[in-house]
């Protein structure tokens, strides 16, 4: 599984496809009251596509993260207790298997490793091969090390320990920092609706304030330069609140 792209099923097609055509409805109606503005967005569905896939595949990522921290630890606690690495693995297999269910990405990883172990195939090869296909700064960082540990022959055990220990505490860091914002992520969200309801506001209480911006070529200028802030201004928003470490 390659974690750097994401596949859609038939019903999230489905799902987000009616989700961006609900967003052109909306736009082409309250900014330009016209059907014709609809359909001439209805291309911009292939962006919102984009934007959904890249947010989805961050989700992934950031689940994989998580659960790989779980599993490194539990491997670092077998080697504590005097497993061998690969011996290691299977231990924290066990741990994982009772934290998480059988479809999650980390279970199938360490069977994955596992597997590939009894053929003779190099933990340090199996390690960088998901490093590779996650995506994830944090495995790289792990893979890597792990590499440098097997090459140079140091203290093996406590270069892991400590790289385990390192990336336990970044992505409770990470964490602390999501909750801390979550509130402000939240407060984004709604001022970013806020336009659309005074538009709608205005329509359903004094349309004739808004009949003049609609169907005149002035008209469109205004409305589409509007968008085009408000457009600006939400991606500034998702900027801001978007922290990453």
């Amino acid at each position: 599984m390659d974690y750097n792209t994401y596949i859609f099923s038939i019903k999230e097609i489905y799902i987000y496809g009616m989700q961006g055509l609900m967003v052109c409805t909306l736009v082409g109606y309250l900014f330009y009251n016209s059907y014709i503005a609809v359909i001439s967005m209805l291309p911009l569905l292939i962006i919102f596509y984009k934007i959904k896939k890249s947010e989805l595949v961050k989700r992934e990522q950031h689940k994989l993260n998580l659960q790989f921290r779980d599993g490194i630890l539990s491997v670092s606690a077998s080697l504590q207790a005097g497993y061998s690495i690969e011996n290691g693995f299977e231990q924290a297999l066990g741990e994982l298997t009772k934290l998480y269910d059988k479809k999650q990405p980390i279970i199938n990883e360490f069977q994955k490793i596992i597997m590939q172990l009894k053929l003779n195939v190099t933990i340090e090869e199996l390690l960088g091969d998901l490093a590779k296909r996650s995506g994830v700064e944090d495995i790289e960082s792990f893979a890597e090390m792990f590499a440098i540990a097997k090459r140079t022959g140091g203290d093996f055990i406590k270069i892991i320990q400590k790289t385990s220990s390192n990336l336990s505490e970044k992505i409770e860091t990470q964490e602390e920092v999501v909750l801390a914002i979550a509130g402000k992520q939240m407060e984004q969200k709604i001022m970013s609706m806020v336009p659309f309801g005074i538009i709608i506001y205005v329509r359903l209480t004094s349309s004739e304030f808004l009949s003049v911006l609609y169907g005149n070529v002035l008209g469109v200028t205004v409305m589409t330069v509007c968008l085009f802030v408000y457009g600006f201004s939400y991606w500034c928003g998702k900027k801001i609140v978007d922290i990453e470490i």
